[in-house]
């Protein structure tokens, strides 16, 4: 995973959950989807924190050779 798509895939989620906040805050979307939002998020979340890892290791392994 290169370096930029990396920074566009972390704010571009931020950016995404935060536009479903003010949806949710703003009654914008009906209740019986909060649960299904709430499910997307986690799997957003989770996506972010293996993103992460992936992307530590793999800089770490770039640092080592170069």
């Amino acid at each position: 995973m290169k370096n930029n798509w990396y920074k566009y895939f972390n704010y571009g989620t931020i950016i995404f959950v935060a536009i479903l906040l003010v949806l949710i805050i703003a009654n914008l979307i009906p209740k019986n989807l909060y649960i299904p939002i709430l499910v997307l998020t986690i799997i957003i979340f989770i996506l972010r924190i293996v993103g992460r890892v992936y992307y530590t290791i793999q800089s770490k392994k770039k640092n080592q050779e170069g």
